[in-house]
């Protein structure tokens, strides 16, 4: 049934059993539903006979160039019979029936190195951990520095399976490359770099990678993203065309926070409907405060340029949404130049090649615009 319009998003892991996996070949796509099918080029990698029926081990990629995902599908003899497959065959994969099962805890990827940033930014994160229970990676050198051996060896005797630590030396890889090797096969909803990591080009590029939708970056002792301690944020929202934004993590860490947003629409001509009732959507269903105010718009050469050109309001947390991920480009690094020492959350857009697998999880539905627009409250006048 679809979800109340005031339902509070839930993190889940979407399971299935073998015996609900249907394979297709050519053209047989046409008799299932477009929402079931998960890939129409997996590869077969094993097949065992079990008598009356067959296991099919298969792998598929999703098509953003990222993970490949091991599948398995029981078929009973008259089907295998129907579609006969070998080893390296190609074949079309589809879904009867998923199961959601709640999965509560926050991933983080923390990335630091041996140095104070570094070891200011793990303290921050596993108090944040002890806090909220996250599921933490920490990945840098960090990881081998004697001054937080112990503080890491209490935290793993409490939460155990929680906190996963990766040493780049180990693998004889520099920072960055084991952070794009990891990635490759893991995926967080938030990435988290110490201020001595605050480089453009290896931002951007972390920003590139499948999966990656929030870098967090941080600065100083205090770290708005992992303190409850309220406060004002400020978020630089640009228009998308015929989609909105996705906030809902942004919600999820302001309401842990306790946090104000300021919202600040970078789409020139503020419209109400695009911004507020569709991106915003987020921020109300968990109660948190926010106005909204529109960016003047001065020229059209300015409404084309990057997010980062506006003037940068507000002086604690600044959010910035840099769009669908083609988008980004120069982006970061103009928000570095124009948000020097500011703890700042950067926000890649799902875009076409992250969604390929989405359709086949059809446990989120879009609320309507109408729903939107009775729950909203804008504390401050909105001006164009």
């Amino acid at each position: 049934s679809p979800p109340s319009q005031s339902a509070i998003p839930k993190r889940v892991k979407v399971l299935t059993r073998p015996e609900k996996v249907a394979l297709f070949g050519k053209g047989g796509e046409h008799a299932i539903p477009a929402d079931r099918i998960l890939s129409r080029h997996a590869r077969v990698e094993q097949i065992e006979f079990l008598g009356a029926s067959e296991r099919v081990y298969l792998s598929l990629e999703d098509e953003a160039g990222g993970l490949r995902h091991r599948v398995e599908a029981v078929r009973p003899a008259d089907e295998a019979l129907r579609l006969r497959l070998g080893v390296g065959d190609e074949v079309g994969v589809a879904v009867s029936q998923m199961h959601a099962v709640t999965q509560p805890a926050l991933r983080l990827l923390v990335l630091a190195g041996a140095d104070a940033p570094g070891r200011t930014l793990l303290e921050q994160a596993l108090r944040f951990g002890e806090r909220s229970h996250a599921v933490m990676t920490v990945l840098g050198p960090v990881v081998r520095d004697a001054a937080v051996t112990q503080r890491l060896d209490r935290y793993r005797q409490t939460f155990a399976g929680d906190l996963r630590l990766v040493d780049p030396m180990e693998q004889d890889m520099t920072l960055w490359h084991a952070v794009e090797q990891h990635l490759g096969g893991e995926r967080y909803d938030l990435v988290l770099v110490a201020g001595s990591l605050r480089d453009p080009e290896h931002l951007a590029r972390l920003l590139s990678l499948p999966g990656v939708h929030h870098v967090g970056l941080c600065t100083g002792e205090a770290n708005p993203l992992l303190e409850a301690n309220g406060g004002s944020w400020s978020l630089m929202l640009r228009r998308h065309a015929g989609t909105s934004a996705d906030l809902s993590l942004l919600a999820e860490l302001a309401a842990l926070s306790g946090a104000r947003v300021d919202v600040h629409d970078l789409g020139g001509r503020f419209r109400h409907a695009d911004v507020v009732e569709r991106s915003a959507m987020a921020l109300i269903i968990r109660s948190v405060a926010f106005s909204v105010a529109g960016v003047p718009r001065r020229s059209d050469a300015e409404e084309a340029a990057t997010s980062a050109s506006q003037p940068l309001p507000g002086e604690g947390l600044l959010a910035v949404d840099l769009g669908h991920r083609s988008l980004v480009g120069d982006g970061v690094g103009e928000v570095l130049d124009g948000a020097p020492g500011r703890p700042l959350l950067l926000i890649v857009q799902p875009d076409t090649a992250d969604l390929r697998l989405h359709a086949a999880t059809d446990f989120i539905q879009t609320r309507g615009d109408t729903a939107a627009a009775q729950s909203l409250h804008i504390t401050e006048e909105i001006r164009q």
